[in-house]
């Protein structure tokens, strides 16, 4: 019986120290070989990945799991969970070096979504130790490899098998629900010339944008116009959003306080989009009078405005709320791209209207929004994570430069359109004011010339007669007569040149007022002439300057010259309203009328017509053998 119980013990033992032995051994089985010095090698074919919510260590995790546990990555090339996300989740691969020399081999996660990621390697003992650090909340000195990306350089010896094994910890509630990562491995010289060529092209758009953004703010203070200064701003958070997207801002910008990358990974995409839609505004010359899709991008505005200030509730009110962040991405993602179609829905209104810089900006935002939708898919979906993850600059990134180079264009052309339309606008106005000139110097002429009759037909002739009457004094009796006469004369003559003056501008205008000066002047003729004329005067005559009070003056009392002259009426009617926008004046009078063909013909309706055009109004003439009616609109702004 002792024998039989030992011998049980000894079988126990040995099932015991196989177990661990048989779960390595199958994952030894499934390695990766490496037959070539320069590749990338196929990792997805033997990653096997394992998520759980609790803390393992990697002896529990290479020891006492099950190889059913874990998921190979194959056939996908990239990994991504949403929603439901595991705390941890371990990666597992084994490798042989079948070269005949040691050399470094790069292990690549293409990924900033990892808060925390611990790799280790098993030594010869069958235990683990750390064989580095890194992740997105990891200072960026602290890194097992220095580089924007999560890299782990893993040394092998010629025949040399080594079993590794990633621990990713999801702990930052900040970083939102989600996870995505495209693991490659890669022989020394294929990653050192990925590395080298990602700093050249991140040198280079770096160095494009910030030329724009000098460029634009030079513009902006030399001609004083907003849309280069918002245009400028724009260009360095695009330019931060292109290092966050691809980490460079934990290497640049904040390397010792990775935690700004979770703080601003939010409110970094809301700030773009309030600029692009500010940005989009000016450019187009949208405005509710010409756009009926600008209440759209008023409401996305005021929209992703409110989002910033949700992410800071949740930021501060529930930061541990994964479910609740995931949504707010959902939600911040089909916001972006709503706002941003409604962007190339505002260019094509543009472009039916005639604007021709709206191709500019339609070419421009079409690209950025290939990316975006790229970016949004991967985000939502998982998919699309080869274009995202591994292409560097990927869509999304092209499409903010070409975004930023191409509307910094169209602003140029838009300003040589404007310069064209100025210089254009220019010329028509110097006409203009040639032609005004030219009418100003006409009615100068004309009325010199009607005063110079009226001086010569009544004034003059009257004189005249008085100084023949005066040289024909007669002798003798019928010299008072003569001398009424000679009185008559000269009251006549005086009376002439008070109506030439009165005529001109009455006394003591600026005192009385308009309305009272025409009361005066209507008074006058119907105590001196045949026709009874009928003044009603309405609206506040106190807004009007003088020189434009005196401009309606001489347009009523032509009118009504011209009635006392021309019409032979018996009864006329003139009505002057000033309304909050307009002037109005109305004449009407039962006489005789005139020939259509003859309206403008005449000395006082050209000066009206003149004085009115100096004003921007306009003058309708009705005439008939019943009467004339004579209606003028002026306008007061």
């Amino acid at each position: 019986m002792g024998l039989l119980k030992s011998i049980n013990i000894y079988l126990l033992l040995c099932t015991m120290a196989l177990v661990p032995v048989c779960a390595r051994g199958q994952s030894i089985k499934d390695t990766l070989m490496i037959n070539e010095p320069d590749g990338e090698y196929p990792i997805n074919r033997h990653l096997h990945i394992y998520g759980t919510d609790r803390r393992l260590s990697p002896d529990f995790i290479a020891g006492s799991l099950a190889p059913s546990a874990f998921t190979t990555l194959f056939p996908e090339k990239s990994f991504s969970a949403r929603l439901k996300v595991y705390k941890y989740y371990w990666l597992q691969v084994t490798v042989k070096n079948n070269l005949p020399k040691v050399d470094f081999f790069y292990f690549q996660l293409n990924s900033q979504t990892l808060d925390v990621v611990t790799a280790y390697q098993e030594n010869p003992g069958g235990h683990f130790t750390t064989l580095g650090i890194t992740g997105t909340d990891i200072p960026f000195k602290l890194r097992a490899y220095r580089y924007c990306d999560l890299v782990f350089p893993v040394m092998l010896k010629p025949g040399e098998v080594i079993h590794l094994l990633l621990r990713i910890d999801n702990n930052d509630p900040n970083d939102g629900d989600d996870i995505h990562f495209l693991p490659q491995f890669s022989a020394s010289n294929i990653f050192k010339a990925e590395e080298e060529k990602f700093y050249i092209v991140t040198g280079l758009i770096t160095g494009v944008m910030l030329t724009v953004f000098l460029l634009n703010i030079f513009i902006g203070f030399a001609l004083k116009e907003k849309i280069h200064l918002y245009y400028g701003l724009y260009i360095l958070v695009a330019l931060y959003e292109i290092y966050s997207i691809s980490g460079t801002d934990l290497q640049y910008i904040y390397p010792q306080r990775p935690e700004f990358s979770g703080y601003l990974q939010y409110l970094s995409p809301c700030l773009l989009a309030i600029l692009m839609t500010m940005i989009m505004q000016f450019f187009l010359d949208q405005r509710k009078t010409n756009s009926k899709i600008k209440r759209y991008a008023d409401i996305g505005f005021w929209a992703i405005i409110g989002m910033m200030l949700v992410n800071l509730f949740i930021f501060f009110a529930f930061p541990e709320n994964r479910s609740l962040i995931g949504v707010y991405e959902i939600v911040l993602a089909v916001l972006l791209l709503f706002q941003c179609l409604v962007f190339v829905a505002s260019a094509v209104e543009k472009i039916l209207q005639g604007f021709k810089p709206s191709w500019f900006y339609l070419a421009a935002i079409t690209v950025f929004i290939i990316g975006l939708i790229e970016f949004i898919v991967m985000v939502l979906f998982g998919s699309n994570q080869e274009l995202v993850l591994k292409r560097y600059p990927n869509d999304l990134q092209i499409g903010i430069v070409v975004e930023a180079i191409v509307v910094f264009l169209g602003i140029a052309y838009r300003y040589n359109l404007y310069k064209k339309e100025k210089e254009r606008l220019m010329i028509e106005l110097s006409i203009q004011q040639r032609n005004l000139i030219e009418k100003i110097v006409e009615a100068e002429e004309t009325e010199r010339k009607r005063i110079a009759e009226d001086l010569h037909d009544d004034v003059g002739a009257t004189l005249s007669i008085l100084s023949m009457h005066l040289s024909n004094v007669p002798k003798g009796t019928g010299g008072e007569s003569h001398e009424q006469q000679s009185l008559n004369l000269s009251v006549k003559a005086f009376n002439d040149i008070r109506a030439i003056a009165h005529n001109l501008l009455p006394r003591d205008f600026t005192e009385t007022g308009l309305f009272l000066t025409l009361e005066a002047r209507v008074y006058e003729l119907n105590t001196t002439g045949p026709i009874r004329f009928v003044l009603i005067t309405e609206g506040d005559e106190k807004k009007l300057n003088e020189l434009f009070s005196i401009t309606i003056y001489r347009i009523v009392n032509e009118l009504l010259i011209n009635i006392r002259k021309h019409s032979m009426a018996a009864e006329a009617a003139v009505q002057v309203l000033l309304t909050e926008n307009n002037v109005q004046i109305m004449t009407e009078d039962d006489g005789i009328g005139f020939k259509s063909d003859s309206v403008m013909s005449g000395i006082g309706l050209k000066n009206i017509k003149g004085r009115v055009e100096l004003l921007n109004g306009t003058i309708h003439i009705d005439s008939s053998k019943n009467g004339t009616q004579t209606i003028i609109h002026i306008p007061l702004t």
